[in-house]
């Protein structure tokens, strides 16, 4: 539903969870499709995203750092196997890390290269960090001199 009223489709949608009359996106996007990104953390979520995503994207909420960090390879192999059912490749997902709470990126240089070292061997192509408070300002200068070491 989304991709179409993107695509500027307003015809009326009857579904068998939602529908709608009448619905258009006004002012419509610039590009010629935008990628849908689906939050997932559960096995209903990543079903949605295997199935209807461009990208995938979790967070730690609560979690500890190492309790998300397992829980994430966990759900990347859920979502590989989701992918498979779909008959998609599971690297045709975006996956992308959310960064905060128990996720300090800006901690130090050092502390925010293991922290991309670590997702990137989990499988996450992207990190999405806060914006630094005043007292990680000088971490994330330096994280963004180097910005090109990262990638």
């Amino acid at each position: 539903m989304v991709d179409r009223l993107l695509a500027g489709d307003a015809s009326d949608h009857e579904g068998r969870h939602y529908r709608f009359h009448d619905a258009a996106t006004t002012p419509g996007p610039v590009q010629a499709r935008i990628p849908i990104i689906v939050a997932a953390n559960g096995p209903k979520a990543l079903a949605v995203a295997a199935r209807h995503g461009d990208g995938w994207v979790t967070f730690p909420g609560a979690a500890s750092e190492e309790e998300f960090a397992a829980a994430s390879i966990e759900r990347g192999r859920v979502l590989d196997r989701l992918c498979q059912e779909q008959n998609r490749a599971p690297d045709s997902l975006r996956r992308i890390l959310l960064a905060y709470g128990a996720i300090s990126p800006w901690s130090s240089v050092d502390g925010f290269s293991r922290l991309v070292d670590r997702y990137r061997e989990i499988g996450f192509d992207e990190i999405v960090c806060y914006a630094p408070k005043p007292d990680e300002q000088a971490v994330f200068e330096k994280v963004v001199g180097r910005l090109a070491d990262y990638r």
